[in-house]
C-alpha cells in the first residue's frame, strides 16, 4: 500500500516454494501515475530484522521501473520486505514477498553465458545438477525464459538419470529474436523427480538494455546555400556499446513555413561505442528567414527513435541566383 495515491509498490518473485539454501531474486515494481519524475528510496529487511538501505531509483512520470534484488543462501521459511520512502525521509509505504523452504535431493544450478545481450544474440544457458544422496534418481527439468512482462519466450524439458551423489551440466542454445522487448529476463529451472515431486529449481537473470543513439547534425565548412544543392549530413552515436549491423534513417525536411522541402531514407551501419554519417542531397530553394527543421525516425528492427533537429539561421552563408538579372516593378 502507498501513501501517496500516485504510487503503487509491489514485490513478487517467480517461485514462493525453493529448496533450501537457494539464492532467491526478488522482482520490486514502482509506477509512477503522476505528472512529474519521482526519487524513491528503499530499504529492505526479512521478517523482523532491521532494514537496511537497497537503493534509490527515479520514476518517471507515467511510467513503472523494476528492480531485482537477490537474497543469498535462504535456509528456513521467510518474508521479505521493501519499505519507500521520498528523498527527504518521508514514509511513502511497503510490499513483501513470502518464500517458503523445502529440503532438496537435488541442487539445481542455472546460468548464461553473458549478463547483457542484444536482440539477434544467441543466449548459451547452462544448466547443472547435483544428485545429494547416494541413491540415485531419475529428473526431469523444465527450463522457461521468461521477458520482462512475465511471457514465456522459450521452453525446454531436460529428462537425466543421475547416479548417487553424481553431477550433469547441459548446454541449450536460446536465440533472442531481433523483435525481442527490452527489460529484464527471468530463466527458471525446475526439477522433479519421477513421481512429480519438486526436488530442486533455480533462477538466473539477464538484461536486454535499450538502445541508447544520438543524432546531430554535421554543420558545413562553408554553410548550407540557398538556392543549390546542398550535402546534409547527420552523425549517428552509439551511446550503448551494442551497435547496430542494419539500422534505417528517415528525415523530412520543413522550411520555416513547415513546407516540406525534401523527405529521404537511408541504411547504415554503427559500429559498437562508434559513429556513422548519413547524408542526403538536399535542395534549399529560397532564402527564408526562420528555422528550417529535419524531422527524423530511426528504425533499430525493434524499436523505432524518432525526433526533430533544427537548422538555424547561422549555418547558412549565401543565396545563390538563378539569374542574372530580374525584373523590377517601379509604383
Amino acid at each position: 500500500m502507498a501513501h501517496d495515491p500516485t504510487l503503487s509498490f509491489s514485490v513478487n518473485t517467480p517461485d514462493e516454494n525453493v529448496p533450501a539454501g537457494s539464492d532467491v531474486t526478488f522482482i520490486i515494481t514502482v509506477t509512477n501515475n503522476d505528472t512529474v519524475a519521482k526519487d524513491i528510496v528503499m530499504k529492505w529487511t526479512l521478517d523482523h530484522e532491521p532494514f537496511q538501505a537497497l537503493d534509490t531509483i527515479t520514476v518517471a512520470p507515467g511510467d513503472t521501473e523494476t528492480y531485482p534484488f537477490t537474497v543469498t543462501d535462504i535456509e528456513q521459511n521467510r518474508r521479505f520486505w521493501v519499505s519507500f520512502y521520498t528523498s527527504t525521509g518521508i514514509y511513502l509505504g511497503r510490499a513483501s514477498e513470502s518464500i517458503f523452504v523445502y529440503r532438496p535431493t537435488v541442487e539445481v544450478d542455472l546460468s548464461s553465458d553473458k549478463d547483457i545481450y542484444s536482440p539477434g544474440d544467441t543466449i548459451i544457458i547452462s544448466l547443472s545438477l547435483e544428485n545429494k544422496l547416494h541413491n540415485p534418481i531419475e529428473t526431469t527439468t523444465d527450463l522457461r525464459v521468461l521477458d520482462p512482462g512475465n511471457a514465456q519466450v522459450y521452453y525446454t524439458q531436460s529428462i537425466q538419470n543421475l547416479c548417487g551423489y553424481c553431477s550433469s551440466t547441459q548446454m541449450f542454445n536460446y536465440l533472442l529474436p531481433t523483435g525481442s522487448e527490452t527489460g529484464v529476463y527471468l530463466m527458471r529451472a525446475e526439477t522433479f523427480s519421477s513421481t512429480g515431486e519438486k526436488i530442486g529449481s533455480s533462477t538466473a537473470l539477464f538484461r536486454v538494455p535499450w538502445r541508447s543513439i544520438t543524432i546531430e547534425i554535421v554543420p558545413p565548412v562553408n554553410g548550407f546555400e540557398f538556392g543549390t544543392t546542398n550535402t546534409l549530413s547527420l552523425t549517428l552515436t552509439d551511446a550503448s556499446g551494442f551497435g547496430l549491423a542494419s539500422g534505417q534513417l528517415s528525415i523530412t525536411v520543413r522550411d520555416p513555413d513547415q513546407i516540406e522541402i525534401f523527405n529521404g531514407t537511408d541504411v547504415f551501419n554503427l559500429p559498437a561505442g562508434g559513429n556513422a554519417t548519413v547524408s542526403f542531397l538536399v535542395d534549399f530553394p529560397q532564402a527564408k528567414s526562420g528555422v528550417f527543421s529535419i524531422a527524423y525516425q530511426l528504425s533499430t528492427g525493434t524499436e523505432d527513435i524518432a525526433g526533430t533537429l533544427n537548422l538555424p539561421a547561422t549555418i547558412f552563408t549565401k543565396v545563390v541566383f538563378t539569374k542574372n538579372y530580374y525584373p523590377v516593378r517601379l509604383r
